[in-house]
């Protein structure tokens, strides 16, 4: 009898422990859940780290715009194109003296002794002769001098200008006759001084 009894307390008191231990487990069971709620909310705040790659994007972008600078320089290249020479200017007009040119004149270049008024070249009114000669070379005119006087010197415009250092200038007539010698190469106008307009010419003396 008393063995029994001591059985029975020994059993009530197995119940007693394993009912504790039961109710102890849910609050280990809460304390795990706790931790992880925890764990969770600390990896959630660590992700918004990930903000920071923005500004690597925005660097990237700024510095792209740079790049424009080049496309602006090589447009100066086109400034190149601009080489090149020009045409060549075409001579000048050959020049009139006295109604004559040079590449007109007549060439009397196989005598010393040229004579000014052969048949149709008289010294009178019109007269117009344009001739080479050889430098050395004794140029003669015949005529009335005193109606046509004769002087070195050029017409522009109907009136004369003489010009004392041509030789024919200093010529000085004798016997209804003008001789000059022309030396140097050049060329030496005339005219009548009285008939400026009609009566002129040139002497072109060749070396």
């Amino acid at each position: 009898m008393r063995n029994s009894s001591i059985l029975s307390l020994s059993a009530i008191a197995i119940g007693v422990l394993a009912a504790c231990g039961d109710s102890a487990e849910p609050t280990t069971a809460s304390s795990t859940t706790a931790s992880n709620t925890t764990a969770s909310t600390t990896t959630s705040a660590g992700g918004s780290g990930g903000s920071g790659g923005e500004a690597t994007t925005t660097t990237t972008t700024a510095g792209g715009a740079g790049g424009e600078a080049t496309t602006t320089a090589a447009a100066g290249g086109a400034g190149g194109e601009g080489t090149g020479s020009g045409g060549t200017g075409g001579s000048a007009p050959e020049e009139t003296i006295n109604g004559c040119k040079l590449s007109e004149a007549v060439e009397i270049m196989n005598t010393k002794l040229v004579n000014m008024t052969p048949m149709g070249k008289a010294w009178t009114i019109p007269y117009q002769n344009c001739v080479k000669v050889k430098a050395g070379s004794a140029v003669q005119w015949t005529g009335n001098f005193v109606a046509h006087p004769l002087k070195g010197g050029t017409v522009s415009g109907g009136s004369g200008k003489v010009d004392p250092m041509n030789p024919i200038s200093k010529a000085v007539a004798s016997g209804g006759m003008v001789s000059v010698t022309v030396g140097d190469a050049g060329t030496h106008p005339f005219y009548c001084t009285n008939h400026p307009s009609t009566m002129m010419g040139v002497v072109y003396v060749m070396p």
